[in-house]
């Protein structure tokens, strides 16, 4: 599967020269790859008894996320984690600061940025991906669209469509047999019948109907990798499923015995970035080679 297969939908992460080391680089085998993340609540603000909001989206009788910047209030900030080759850790020293991001191309997409207090300006975290994640009620199911949805109004955005709200979908890689979750796949469900991950990380909802191999991965975008851990519980067990019970650990899933947070209307915003502290082995490159490349985040 190419690059280009699978990222129509997103921004190309914004390259910058602090990304890669300008010494001698170690073997690939010697690196290892990291990210840092963070998963921010965002509630609607579509409630027409309230002052100031907006009308609700009713598609096909039901309710969806709004396209208007102001369907949201602010989000509900999360705390910063480190995933390195398959172990999550608390991300000790970096924190959510409310200076918007930007870029020259796109201008501003997200409500904060991670940063470290005590780290020069080119040793900052870089953004690599964001999404906004919705799960919208029993039928439709999860739906994303790019960055941090609250910071622009879909409809009047210059690409609505590449910007817009689209359907959890996965692209298959039948000779790996790994699913991988993404807006843009040609796949309503995972490959795999039974797999760890299945039942907690991914609805049952998303299970093939058909016949298909016993065992398979599950890869794709980060942050909807993430967003879909973060819906097995609720906000408040985030942490504890994460770091306490360790159910995301060496590339594989333990379920927790947490009830799952999948409700009607709730949504977050997940970014990821860069780590400054594993310059050589949180490149774009590497970041990307670990959302599409042939060895799954989730095993079986």
């Amino acid at each position: 599967m190419s690059r280009s297969d699978t990222r129509w939908l997103y921004r190309e992460p914004a390259s910058s020269k602090h990304d890669r080391g300008s010494v001698s680089n170690p073997e690939p085998s010697q690196l290892h790859t990291s990210f840092l993340f963070i998963v921010n609540e965002l509630e609607t603000n579509d409630n027409p008894e309230d002052t100031g909001s907006v009308a609700p989206r009713i598609v096909n009788g039901r309710w969806m996320p709004p396209n208007q910047a102001q369907g949201f209030h602010r989000p509900v900030v999360g705390d910063v984690y480190r995933w390195e080759n398959g172990v999550i850790s608390g991300a000790e020293g970096y924190f959510w600061s409310e200076e918007p991001q930007v870029d020259q191309v796109h201008g501003y997409f997200a409500q904060g940025k991670i940063i470290r207090s005590n780290f020069p300006a080119h040793k900052q975290p870089k953004y690599y991906r964001g999404l906004t994640v919705f799960y919208c009620n029993d039928m439709d199911k999860f739906y994303a669209a790019c960055d941090d949805v609250s910071t622009r109004s879909i409809e009047t955005y210059y690409d609505p469509v590449q910007y817009g709200w689209h359907p959890l979908s996965f692209t298959h890689c039948t000779r790996e047999n790994i699913s991988y979750a993404l807006q843009a796949g040609d796949r309503d469900t995972v490959i795999a019948r039974h797999a760890s991950w299945i039942g907690q990380v991914i609805p049952e909802a998303y299970r093939p109907h058909d016949s298909g191999p016993d065992e398979g991965g599950l890869s794709g975008y980060l942050p909807l990798i993430v967003a879909l851990v973060a819906f097995s519980c609720t906000s408040n067990n985030l942490s504890h499923v994460l770091l306490q019970d360790q159910c995301w650990r060496n590339y594989t899933w333990r379920a927790h015995e947490y009830g799952h947070g999948r409700t009607e209307r709730r949504g977050v915003v997940v970014s990821t970035y860069t780590d400054p502290e594993n310059r050589e082995g949180s490149t774009e490159e590497r970041l990307c080679a670990l959302e599409i490349g042939p060895d799954p985040i989730f095993t079986s």
